[in-house]
């Protein structure tokens, strides 16, 4: 690999990673998950299915280049989605139509799996860089969702005793 590509894959990977933690607000996350997958990679049909932990199914959240979202609930384990969501590990079909399956998992938790099944007419299959950018948003953008979940379940303000405090229960592990 020449300087020049390496320096643009590592701009790439810096802008992904620095947009996806940028915001706390989950529908700009959400933005940010589309945006990578349609700008960076070329996708041009993808859903995120969330993964509903009571029920352990993956439900289809959001998505793009579909009329509507698939409306089928994907039990853990099961076909493309459901494995890549269990084994916690993105999954790439090559071939006349390449799909990819990008779980997105922090600490061992499976918050949801990012389902790529098409690219933009101009894009024949998936780079050395594209496998980079779905380990990048695998970790990062499910820490980047987690967050923003989070943040949003209550209203917070961040005080030096409350953080001395989570620090010392084990950092805010549950």
């Amino acid at each position: 690999m020449q300087v020049g590509e390496d320096e643009e894959r590592l701009a790439y990977l810096y802008i992904a990673s620095s947009h996806l933690h940028g915001t706390l607000e989950l529908r700009e996350v959400v933005s940010v998950i589309l945006e990578i997958g349609l700008n960076l990679v070329g996708a041009e049909r993808m859903v995120f299915y969330v993964h509903d932990e009571e029920r352990a199914v993956l439900v289809p959240a959001f998505g793009e280049g579909y009329e509507a979202l698939p409306a089928e609930e994907v039990p853990m384990g099961e076909g493309r989605v459901g494995l890549a969501a269990a084994r916690q590990e993105v999954a790439v079909e090559t071939g006349e139509r390449p799909t990819a399956t990008i779980p997105f998992a922090v600490e061992g938790r499976c918050v949801g799996v990012l389902s790529i099944d098409g690219l933009l007419p101009q894009k024949d299959g998936f780079t050395a860089l594209d496998l980079e950018i779905f380990q990048l948003l695998s970790r990062q953008g499910a820490a980047a969702l987690y967050g923003a979940f989070l943040a949003g379940a209550e209203p917070r303000t961040i005080t030096a005793d409350a953080f001395r405090s989570r620090l010392e229960e084990g950092g805010g592990r549950r």
